[in-house]
């Protein structure tokens, strides 16, 4: 059962989907590889030894927007993602693919604020130079 979901996964992934952002096309598949594969949402933004991490629903949430967003059901993701981001707002992650959902829903406003808050929280996120030329260009 295990390889059958790994291989969906790589399908998803490998796939050449592109989305639009005013002139600039970038690969949802490229955007997505370094993420998904190594554990998505439930990556904490800030070290996970902090005391009194965060609540466990935060955990389903950001679990079940990440399922959400792989299975292209991309304005129930936008939901469960912000409800995610509302119990553990430091999850970079979530705010990373929220990004993602709300470009795929044509929300380039919500798409923008998510990507920013993505940027602040994860500097050093291999991401984050295909995020801020998204923003860069939405800029102009």
């Amino acid at each position: 059962m295990r390889r059958a979901n790994t291989s969906k996964r790589v399908r998803f992934l490998t796939s050449t989907r592109k989305c639009m952002y005013a002139g600039l096309v970038v690969s949802v598949g490229a955007l997505l590889s370094a993420t998904a594969c190594g554990g998505g949402l439930s990556r904490p933004a800030m070290p996970a030894a902090q005391a009194g991490g965060p609540p466990a629903s935060a955990d389903a949430l950001c679990a079940a927007g990440e399922e959400q967003f792989r299975e292209q059901a991309f304005a129930a993701a936008t939901e469960t993602l912000d409800q995610c981001i509302a119990a553990d707002p430091r999850r970079a992650y979530a705010y990373y693919y929220a990004g993602l959902a709300y470009r795929q829903i044509e929300r380039v406003d919500r798409m923008a604020e998510r990507f920013e808050m993505f940027v602040r929280l994860a500097p050093d996120a291999p991401e984050r130079a295909q995020v801020e030329a998204i923003l860069q260009t939405l800029r102009r």
